[in-house]
């Protein structure tokens, strides 16, 4: 599970990195808005955030019949985040350069 955690803190920083344009996009990469790169920023830090839930208060080699439901009545699952991103017409689109991984 801790690999598993890294690897999408890894995948937070590559994305970062396409934002701050230190990554070399490829050949056949495209462009998106930063606002799109920063939702799934958003969604990859939700995931680590139900990951460590379930590494901290599961038990390993026990077996849990409970679904998203019934972790979240338990209040066990993270709230995901409502945060919508507008588009500033004033500032124009901020556009990142995707890379290929």
């Amino acid at each position: 599970m801790d690999l598993q955690i890294e690897s999408q803190r890894a995948e937070i920083q590559f994305r970062r990195d396409e934002i701050a344009r230190t990554v070399q996009p490829t050949q056949d990469g495209w462009q998106v808005p930063a606002e799109q790169v920063e939702d799934e920023i958003d969604d990859i830090e939700h995931r680590i955030q139900t990951l460590t839930m379930i590494r901290d208060r599961l038990l390993r080699g026990e077996t849990y019949l409970l679904g998203r439901k019934d972790l979240r009545q338990a209040g066990l699952m993270p709230r995901r985040s409502k945060q919508i991103r507008e588009l500033d017409p004033e500032k124009g689109i901020r556009w990142v350069a995707r890379a290929v991984r």
